[in-house]
């Protein structure tokens, strides 16, 4: 049984981290909005429902924007605003990663940046996808 666990819950992190990453500015929208409803005193329960709502409201602005707008330079502004957070977010998360790990600097940041471009792709893929009938 314990043989299973440690595969299953390395999984479940990557995953996670994938979807944060993925999802940065609204994730980010969420968690600041979250951080004021704590503070004022909605309780756990209330913060976490304020997170879920914004997230998914901004998602959706932006989606919505996105498709909307037909101009090229407000389109390129929308999706590096998207964009931007999720190749950070998953730039310093790599390169906190590896630090102990892989001895050569370079090679540790050719990593960094390679992992960082395939995040802010599969953001931009998520921003960019039709939707579905």
């Amino acid at each position: 049984m314990s043989a299973l666990a440690l595969p299953l819950l390395a999984f479940v992190l990557a995953w996670l981290v994938y979807t944060v990453t993925t999802y940065a500015l609204p994730c980010l929208a969420g968690l600041a909005a979250a951080r004021y409803a704590f503070e004022t005193g909605s309780g756990l329960f209330g913060a976490c429902v304020v997170f879920g709502l914004t997230a998914i409201t901004v998602f959706g602005l932006i989606r919505w924007l996105f498709a909307v707008v037909e101009h090229p330079t407000a389109r390129i502004m929308l999706s590096t605003a998207f964009v931007t957070p999720a190749v950070l977010s998953s730039y310093f998360f790599l390169e906190s990663l590896s630090a102990g790990h892989i001895p050569s600097e370079t090679w540790r940041q050719a990593l960094c940046v390679l992992g960082a471009s395939i995040a802010g792709l599969a953001a931009f893929g998520k921003l960019a996808a039709p939707e579905q009938a």
